[in-house]
């Protein structure tokens, strides 16, 4: 049994991990914007498990895991962030927030050098197909949106790795096809 009190104390730690995430300061002492943001990121991610350990299975766990996985991104550690996006397709299969780790996972996996043109094209296919049956509806056009936005995201990442590709083997004078 969760109460209505220990609902609002887990969504207000959940909106606190989101706004660090997405740039708080953490430290009125540290102008530096770079140590800020990672220093926020770390917060957000002890915010996120904390929500996590009080309720794992609760109301925004899937949100936790989600702001887990993209603050890890964030912080190149890859591994957790997969873990993070796997865990919740796997604990939450049911809940709108799928699209979004699908697309978290191979964004990370991409910026590690670990995804492929293939993986890339299906996500873009897919945002495409959502766009166009979308029901109306805020949180489900919301969803869409945030999904469409990290498929442009992560289709500009490939885009930058082809290219630095195409670059290299311009230096080394050969006609490699990338």
């Amino acid at each position: 049994p969760h109460s209505a009190k220990k609902a609002e104390l887990l969504g207000i730690e959940y909106t606190v991990g989101v706004k660090l995430m997405q740039g708080a300061r953490v430290s009125i002492l540290n102008d530096d914007p770079a140590a800020n943001q990672r220093e926020g990121q770390q917060k957000a991610v002890e915010v996120f498990k904390t929500v996590l350990k009080r309720d794992p299975y609760g109301a925004y766990a899937d949100d936790a895991l989600l702001g887990l996985g993209a603050c890890y991104t964030t912080l190149d550690e890859t591994d957790k962030a997969i873990k993070a996006y796997r865990r919740l397709k796997g604990d939450f299969p049911n809940r709108s927030l799928i699209d979004r780790a699908r697309v978290g996972e191979t964004y990370a996996r991409a910026r590690a050098g670990r995804a492929s043109a293939a993986e890339v094209n299906r996500l873009r296919d897919q945002a495409r197909a959502q766009r166009t049956t979308n029901q109306p509806g805020a949180r489900v056009n919301a969803d869409a949106q945030a999904f469409s936005d990290s498929v442009n995201e992560l289709e500009e990442l490939e885009a930058k790795k082809m290219w630095q590709q195409a670059e290299f083997y311009q230096r080394r004078g050969t006609n490699e096809s990338v």
